[in-house]
């Protein structure tokens, strides 16, 4: 593919497991209870918000019955820490000749997913012909 005429599309999932300040336990220490309550706080207010955007806000209960460690890492410290990780891909990537990058999103995942939420996926190409519409 680096010779040309391809379009890569992957998802990483779990990447949140290996990047620092993704999960509310990275915020340990007396020193970190206010910050901790504001990201809880944080994350049950985009729930609720989520929920009504996407009208389940009739069919789910808000905080969902979960691990705040599920609901802050889903819909706060993910979003604020994913670029981090794309930055991180993409530095690899490069290795194998320079790449334009097309896309790189969060993938906002079901509640009633088993697997979670924590899926970034990507789109880019080596192909220097190749031209992503911005856009999109």
């Amino acid at each position: 593919s680096v010779h040309g005429d391809t379009i890569h599309f992957a998802y990483s999932m779990n990447w949140s497991l290996n990047v620092f300040g993704v999960n509310i336990i990275d915020y340990q220490g007396k020193e970190q209870t206010k910050l901790r309550a504001q990201i809880i706080e944080t994350a049950n207010e985009a729930v609720d918000k989520a929920y009504k955007m996407l009208n389940w806000d009739k069919y789910l209960r808000s905080p969902p019955p979960v691990n705040p460690i599920n609901t802050t890492a889903h819909y706060g410290l993910e979003l604020m820490h994913f670029s981090t990780w794309t930055s991180q891909f993409f530095s690899i990537a490069q290795r194998d000749g320079p790449c334009k990058v097309g896309n790189t999103e969060h993938i906002i995942g079901s509640p009633l997913s088993p697997t979670g939420a924590s899926t970034v996926a990507f789109t880019w190409t080596y192909d220097p012909e190749i031209k992503f519409n911005p856009s999109c």
